[in-house]
């Protein structure tokens, strides 16, 4: 039986599209719009910080881009965990990369970058009463913003650095 994985702020499928090859992959988001655009099957109107799902219901509960846009992402990681049976991943904006730094500044919606450092995605993952696995800086592709001719040479060169463009956080529930 293939794992379950619940993709929490999952906008039109960037990533949604890459989990249902090897997962049970739903779809949840707060926008009708973006689902709409998502060609996932599984797709659920939702918020992240009142997910419509019973404890412990999917093997990983997965979200990127979505917390920094939040007042309270303390909540929705909270929600994660519970509907959660193992694993919670976070993908979000590294403030230390210039350009996600200059997007927290000019555009408003995007302010909440400013405060989303590696530390600062630890004590979270930490105050939820999660185990961290692994931290790391990572990538230099922007989903839905590369232009698809860069995307052979740029995945080459993706690694861990200082000035990538994502934080990201693998963590589990503890037993």
């Amino acid at each position: 039986k293939p794992l379950s994985l619940l993709d929490v702020g999952c906008g039109n499928g960037f990533f949604t599209h890459y989990f249902e090859e090897f997962y049970t992959t739903y779809a949840l988001d707060f926008s009708k719009v973006m689902l709409k655009n998502n060609s996932s099957k599984k797709k659920i109107c939702g918020s992240a910080t009142q997910l419509p799902f019973g404890d412990d219901s999917f093997d990983i509960a997965f979200c990127s881009n979505l917390l920094h846009h939040l007042e309270e992402p303390e909540v929705a990681i909270l929600e994660m965990k519970r509907v959660s049976r193992e694993y919670v991943v976070l993908s979000e904006p590294n403030r230390n990369n210039p350009l996600m730094f200059m997007f927290g500044i000019i555009k408003k919606e995007e302010r909440g970058t400013l405060r989303f450092s590696l530390r600062y995605m630890q004590r979270l993952i930490e105050g939820a009463g999660l185990r961290l696995i692994c931290a790391s800086k990572r990538g230099i592709i922007l989903p839905n913003k590369t232009p698809s001719f860069l995307l052979p040479l740029l995945r080459r060169l993706e690694g861990e650095f200082a000035f990538a463009f994502y934080n990201i956080i693998v963590s589990e529930k503890l037993r």
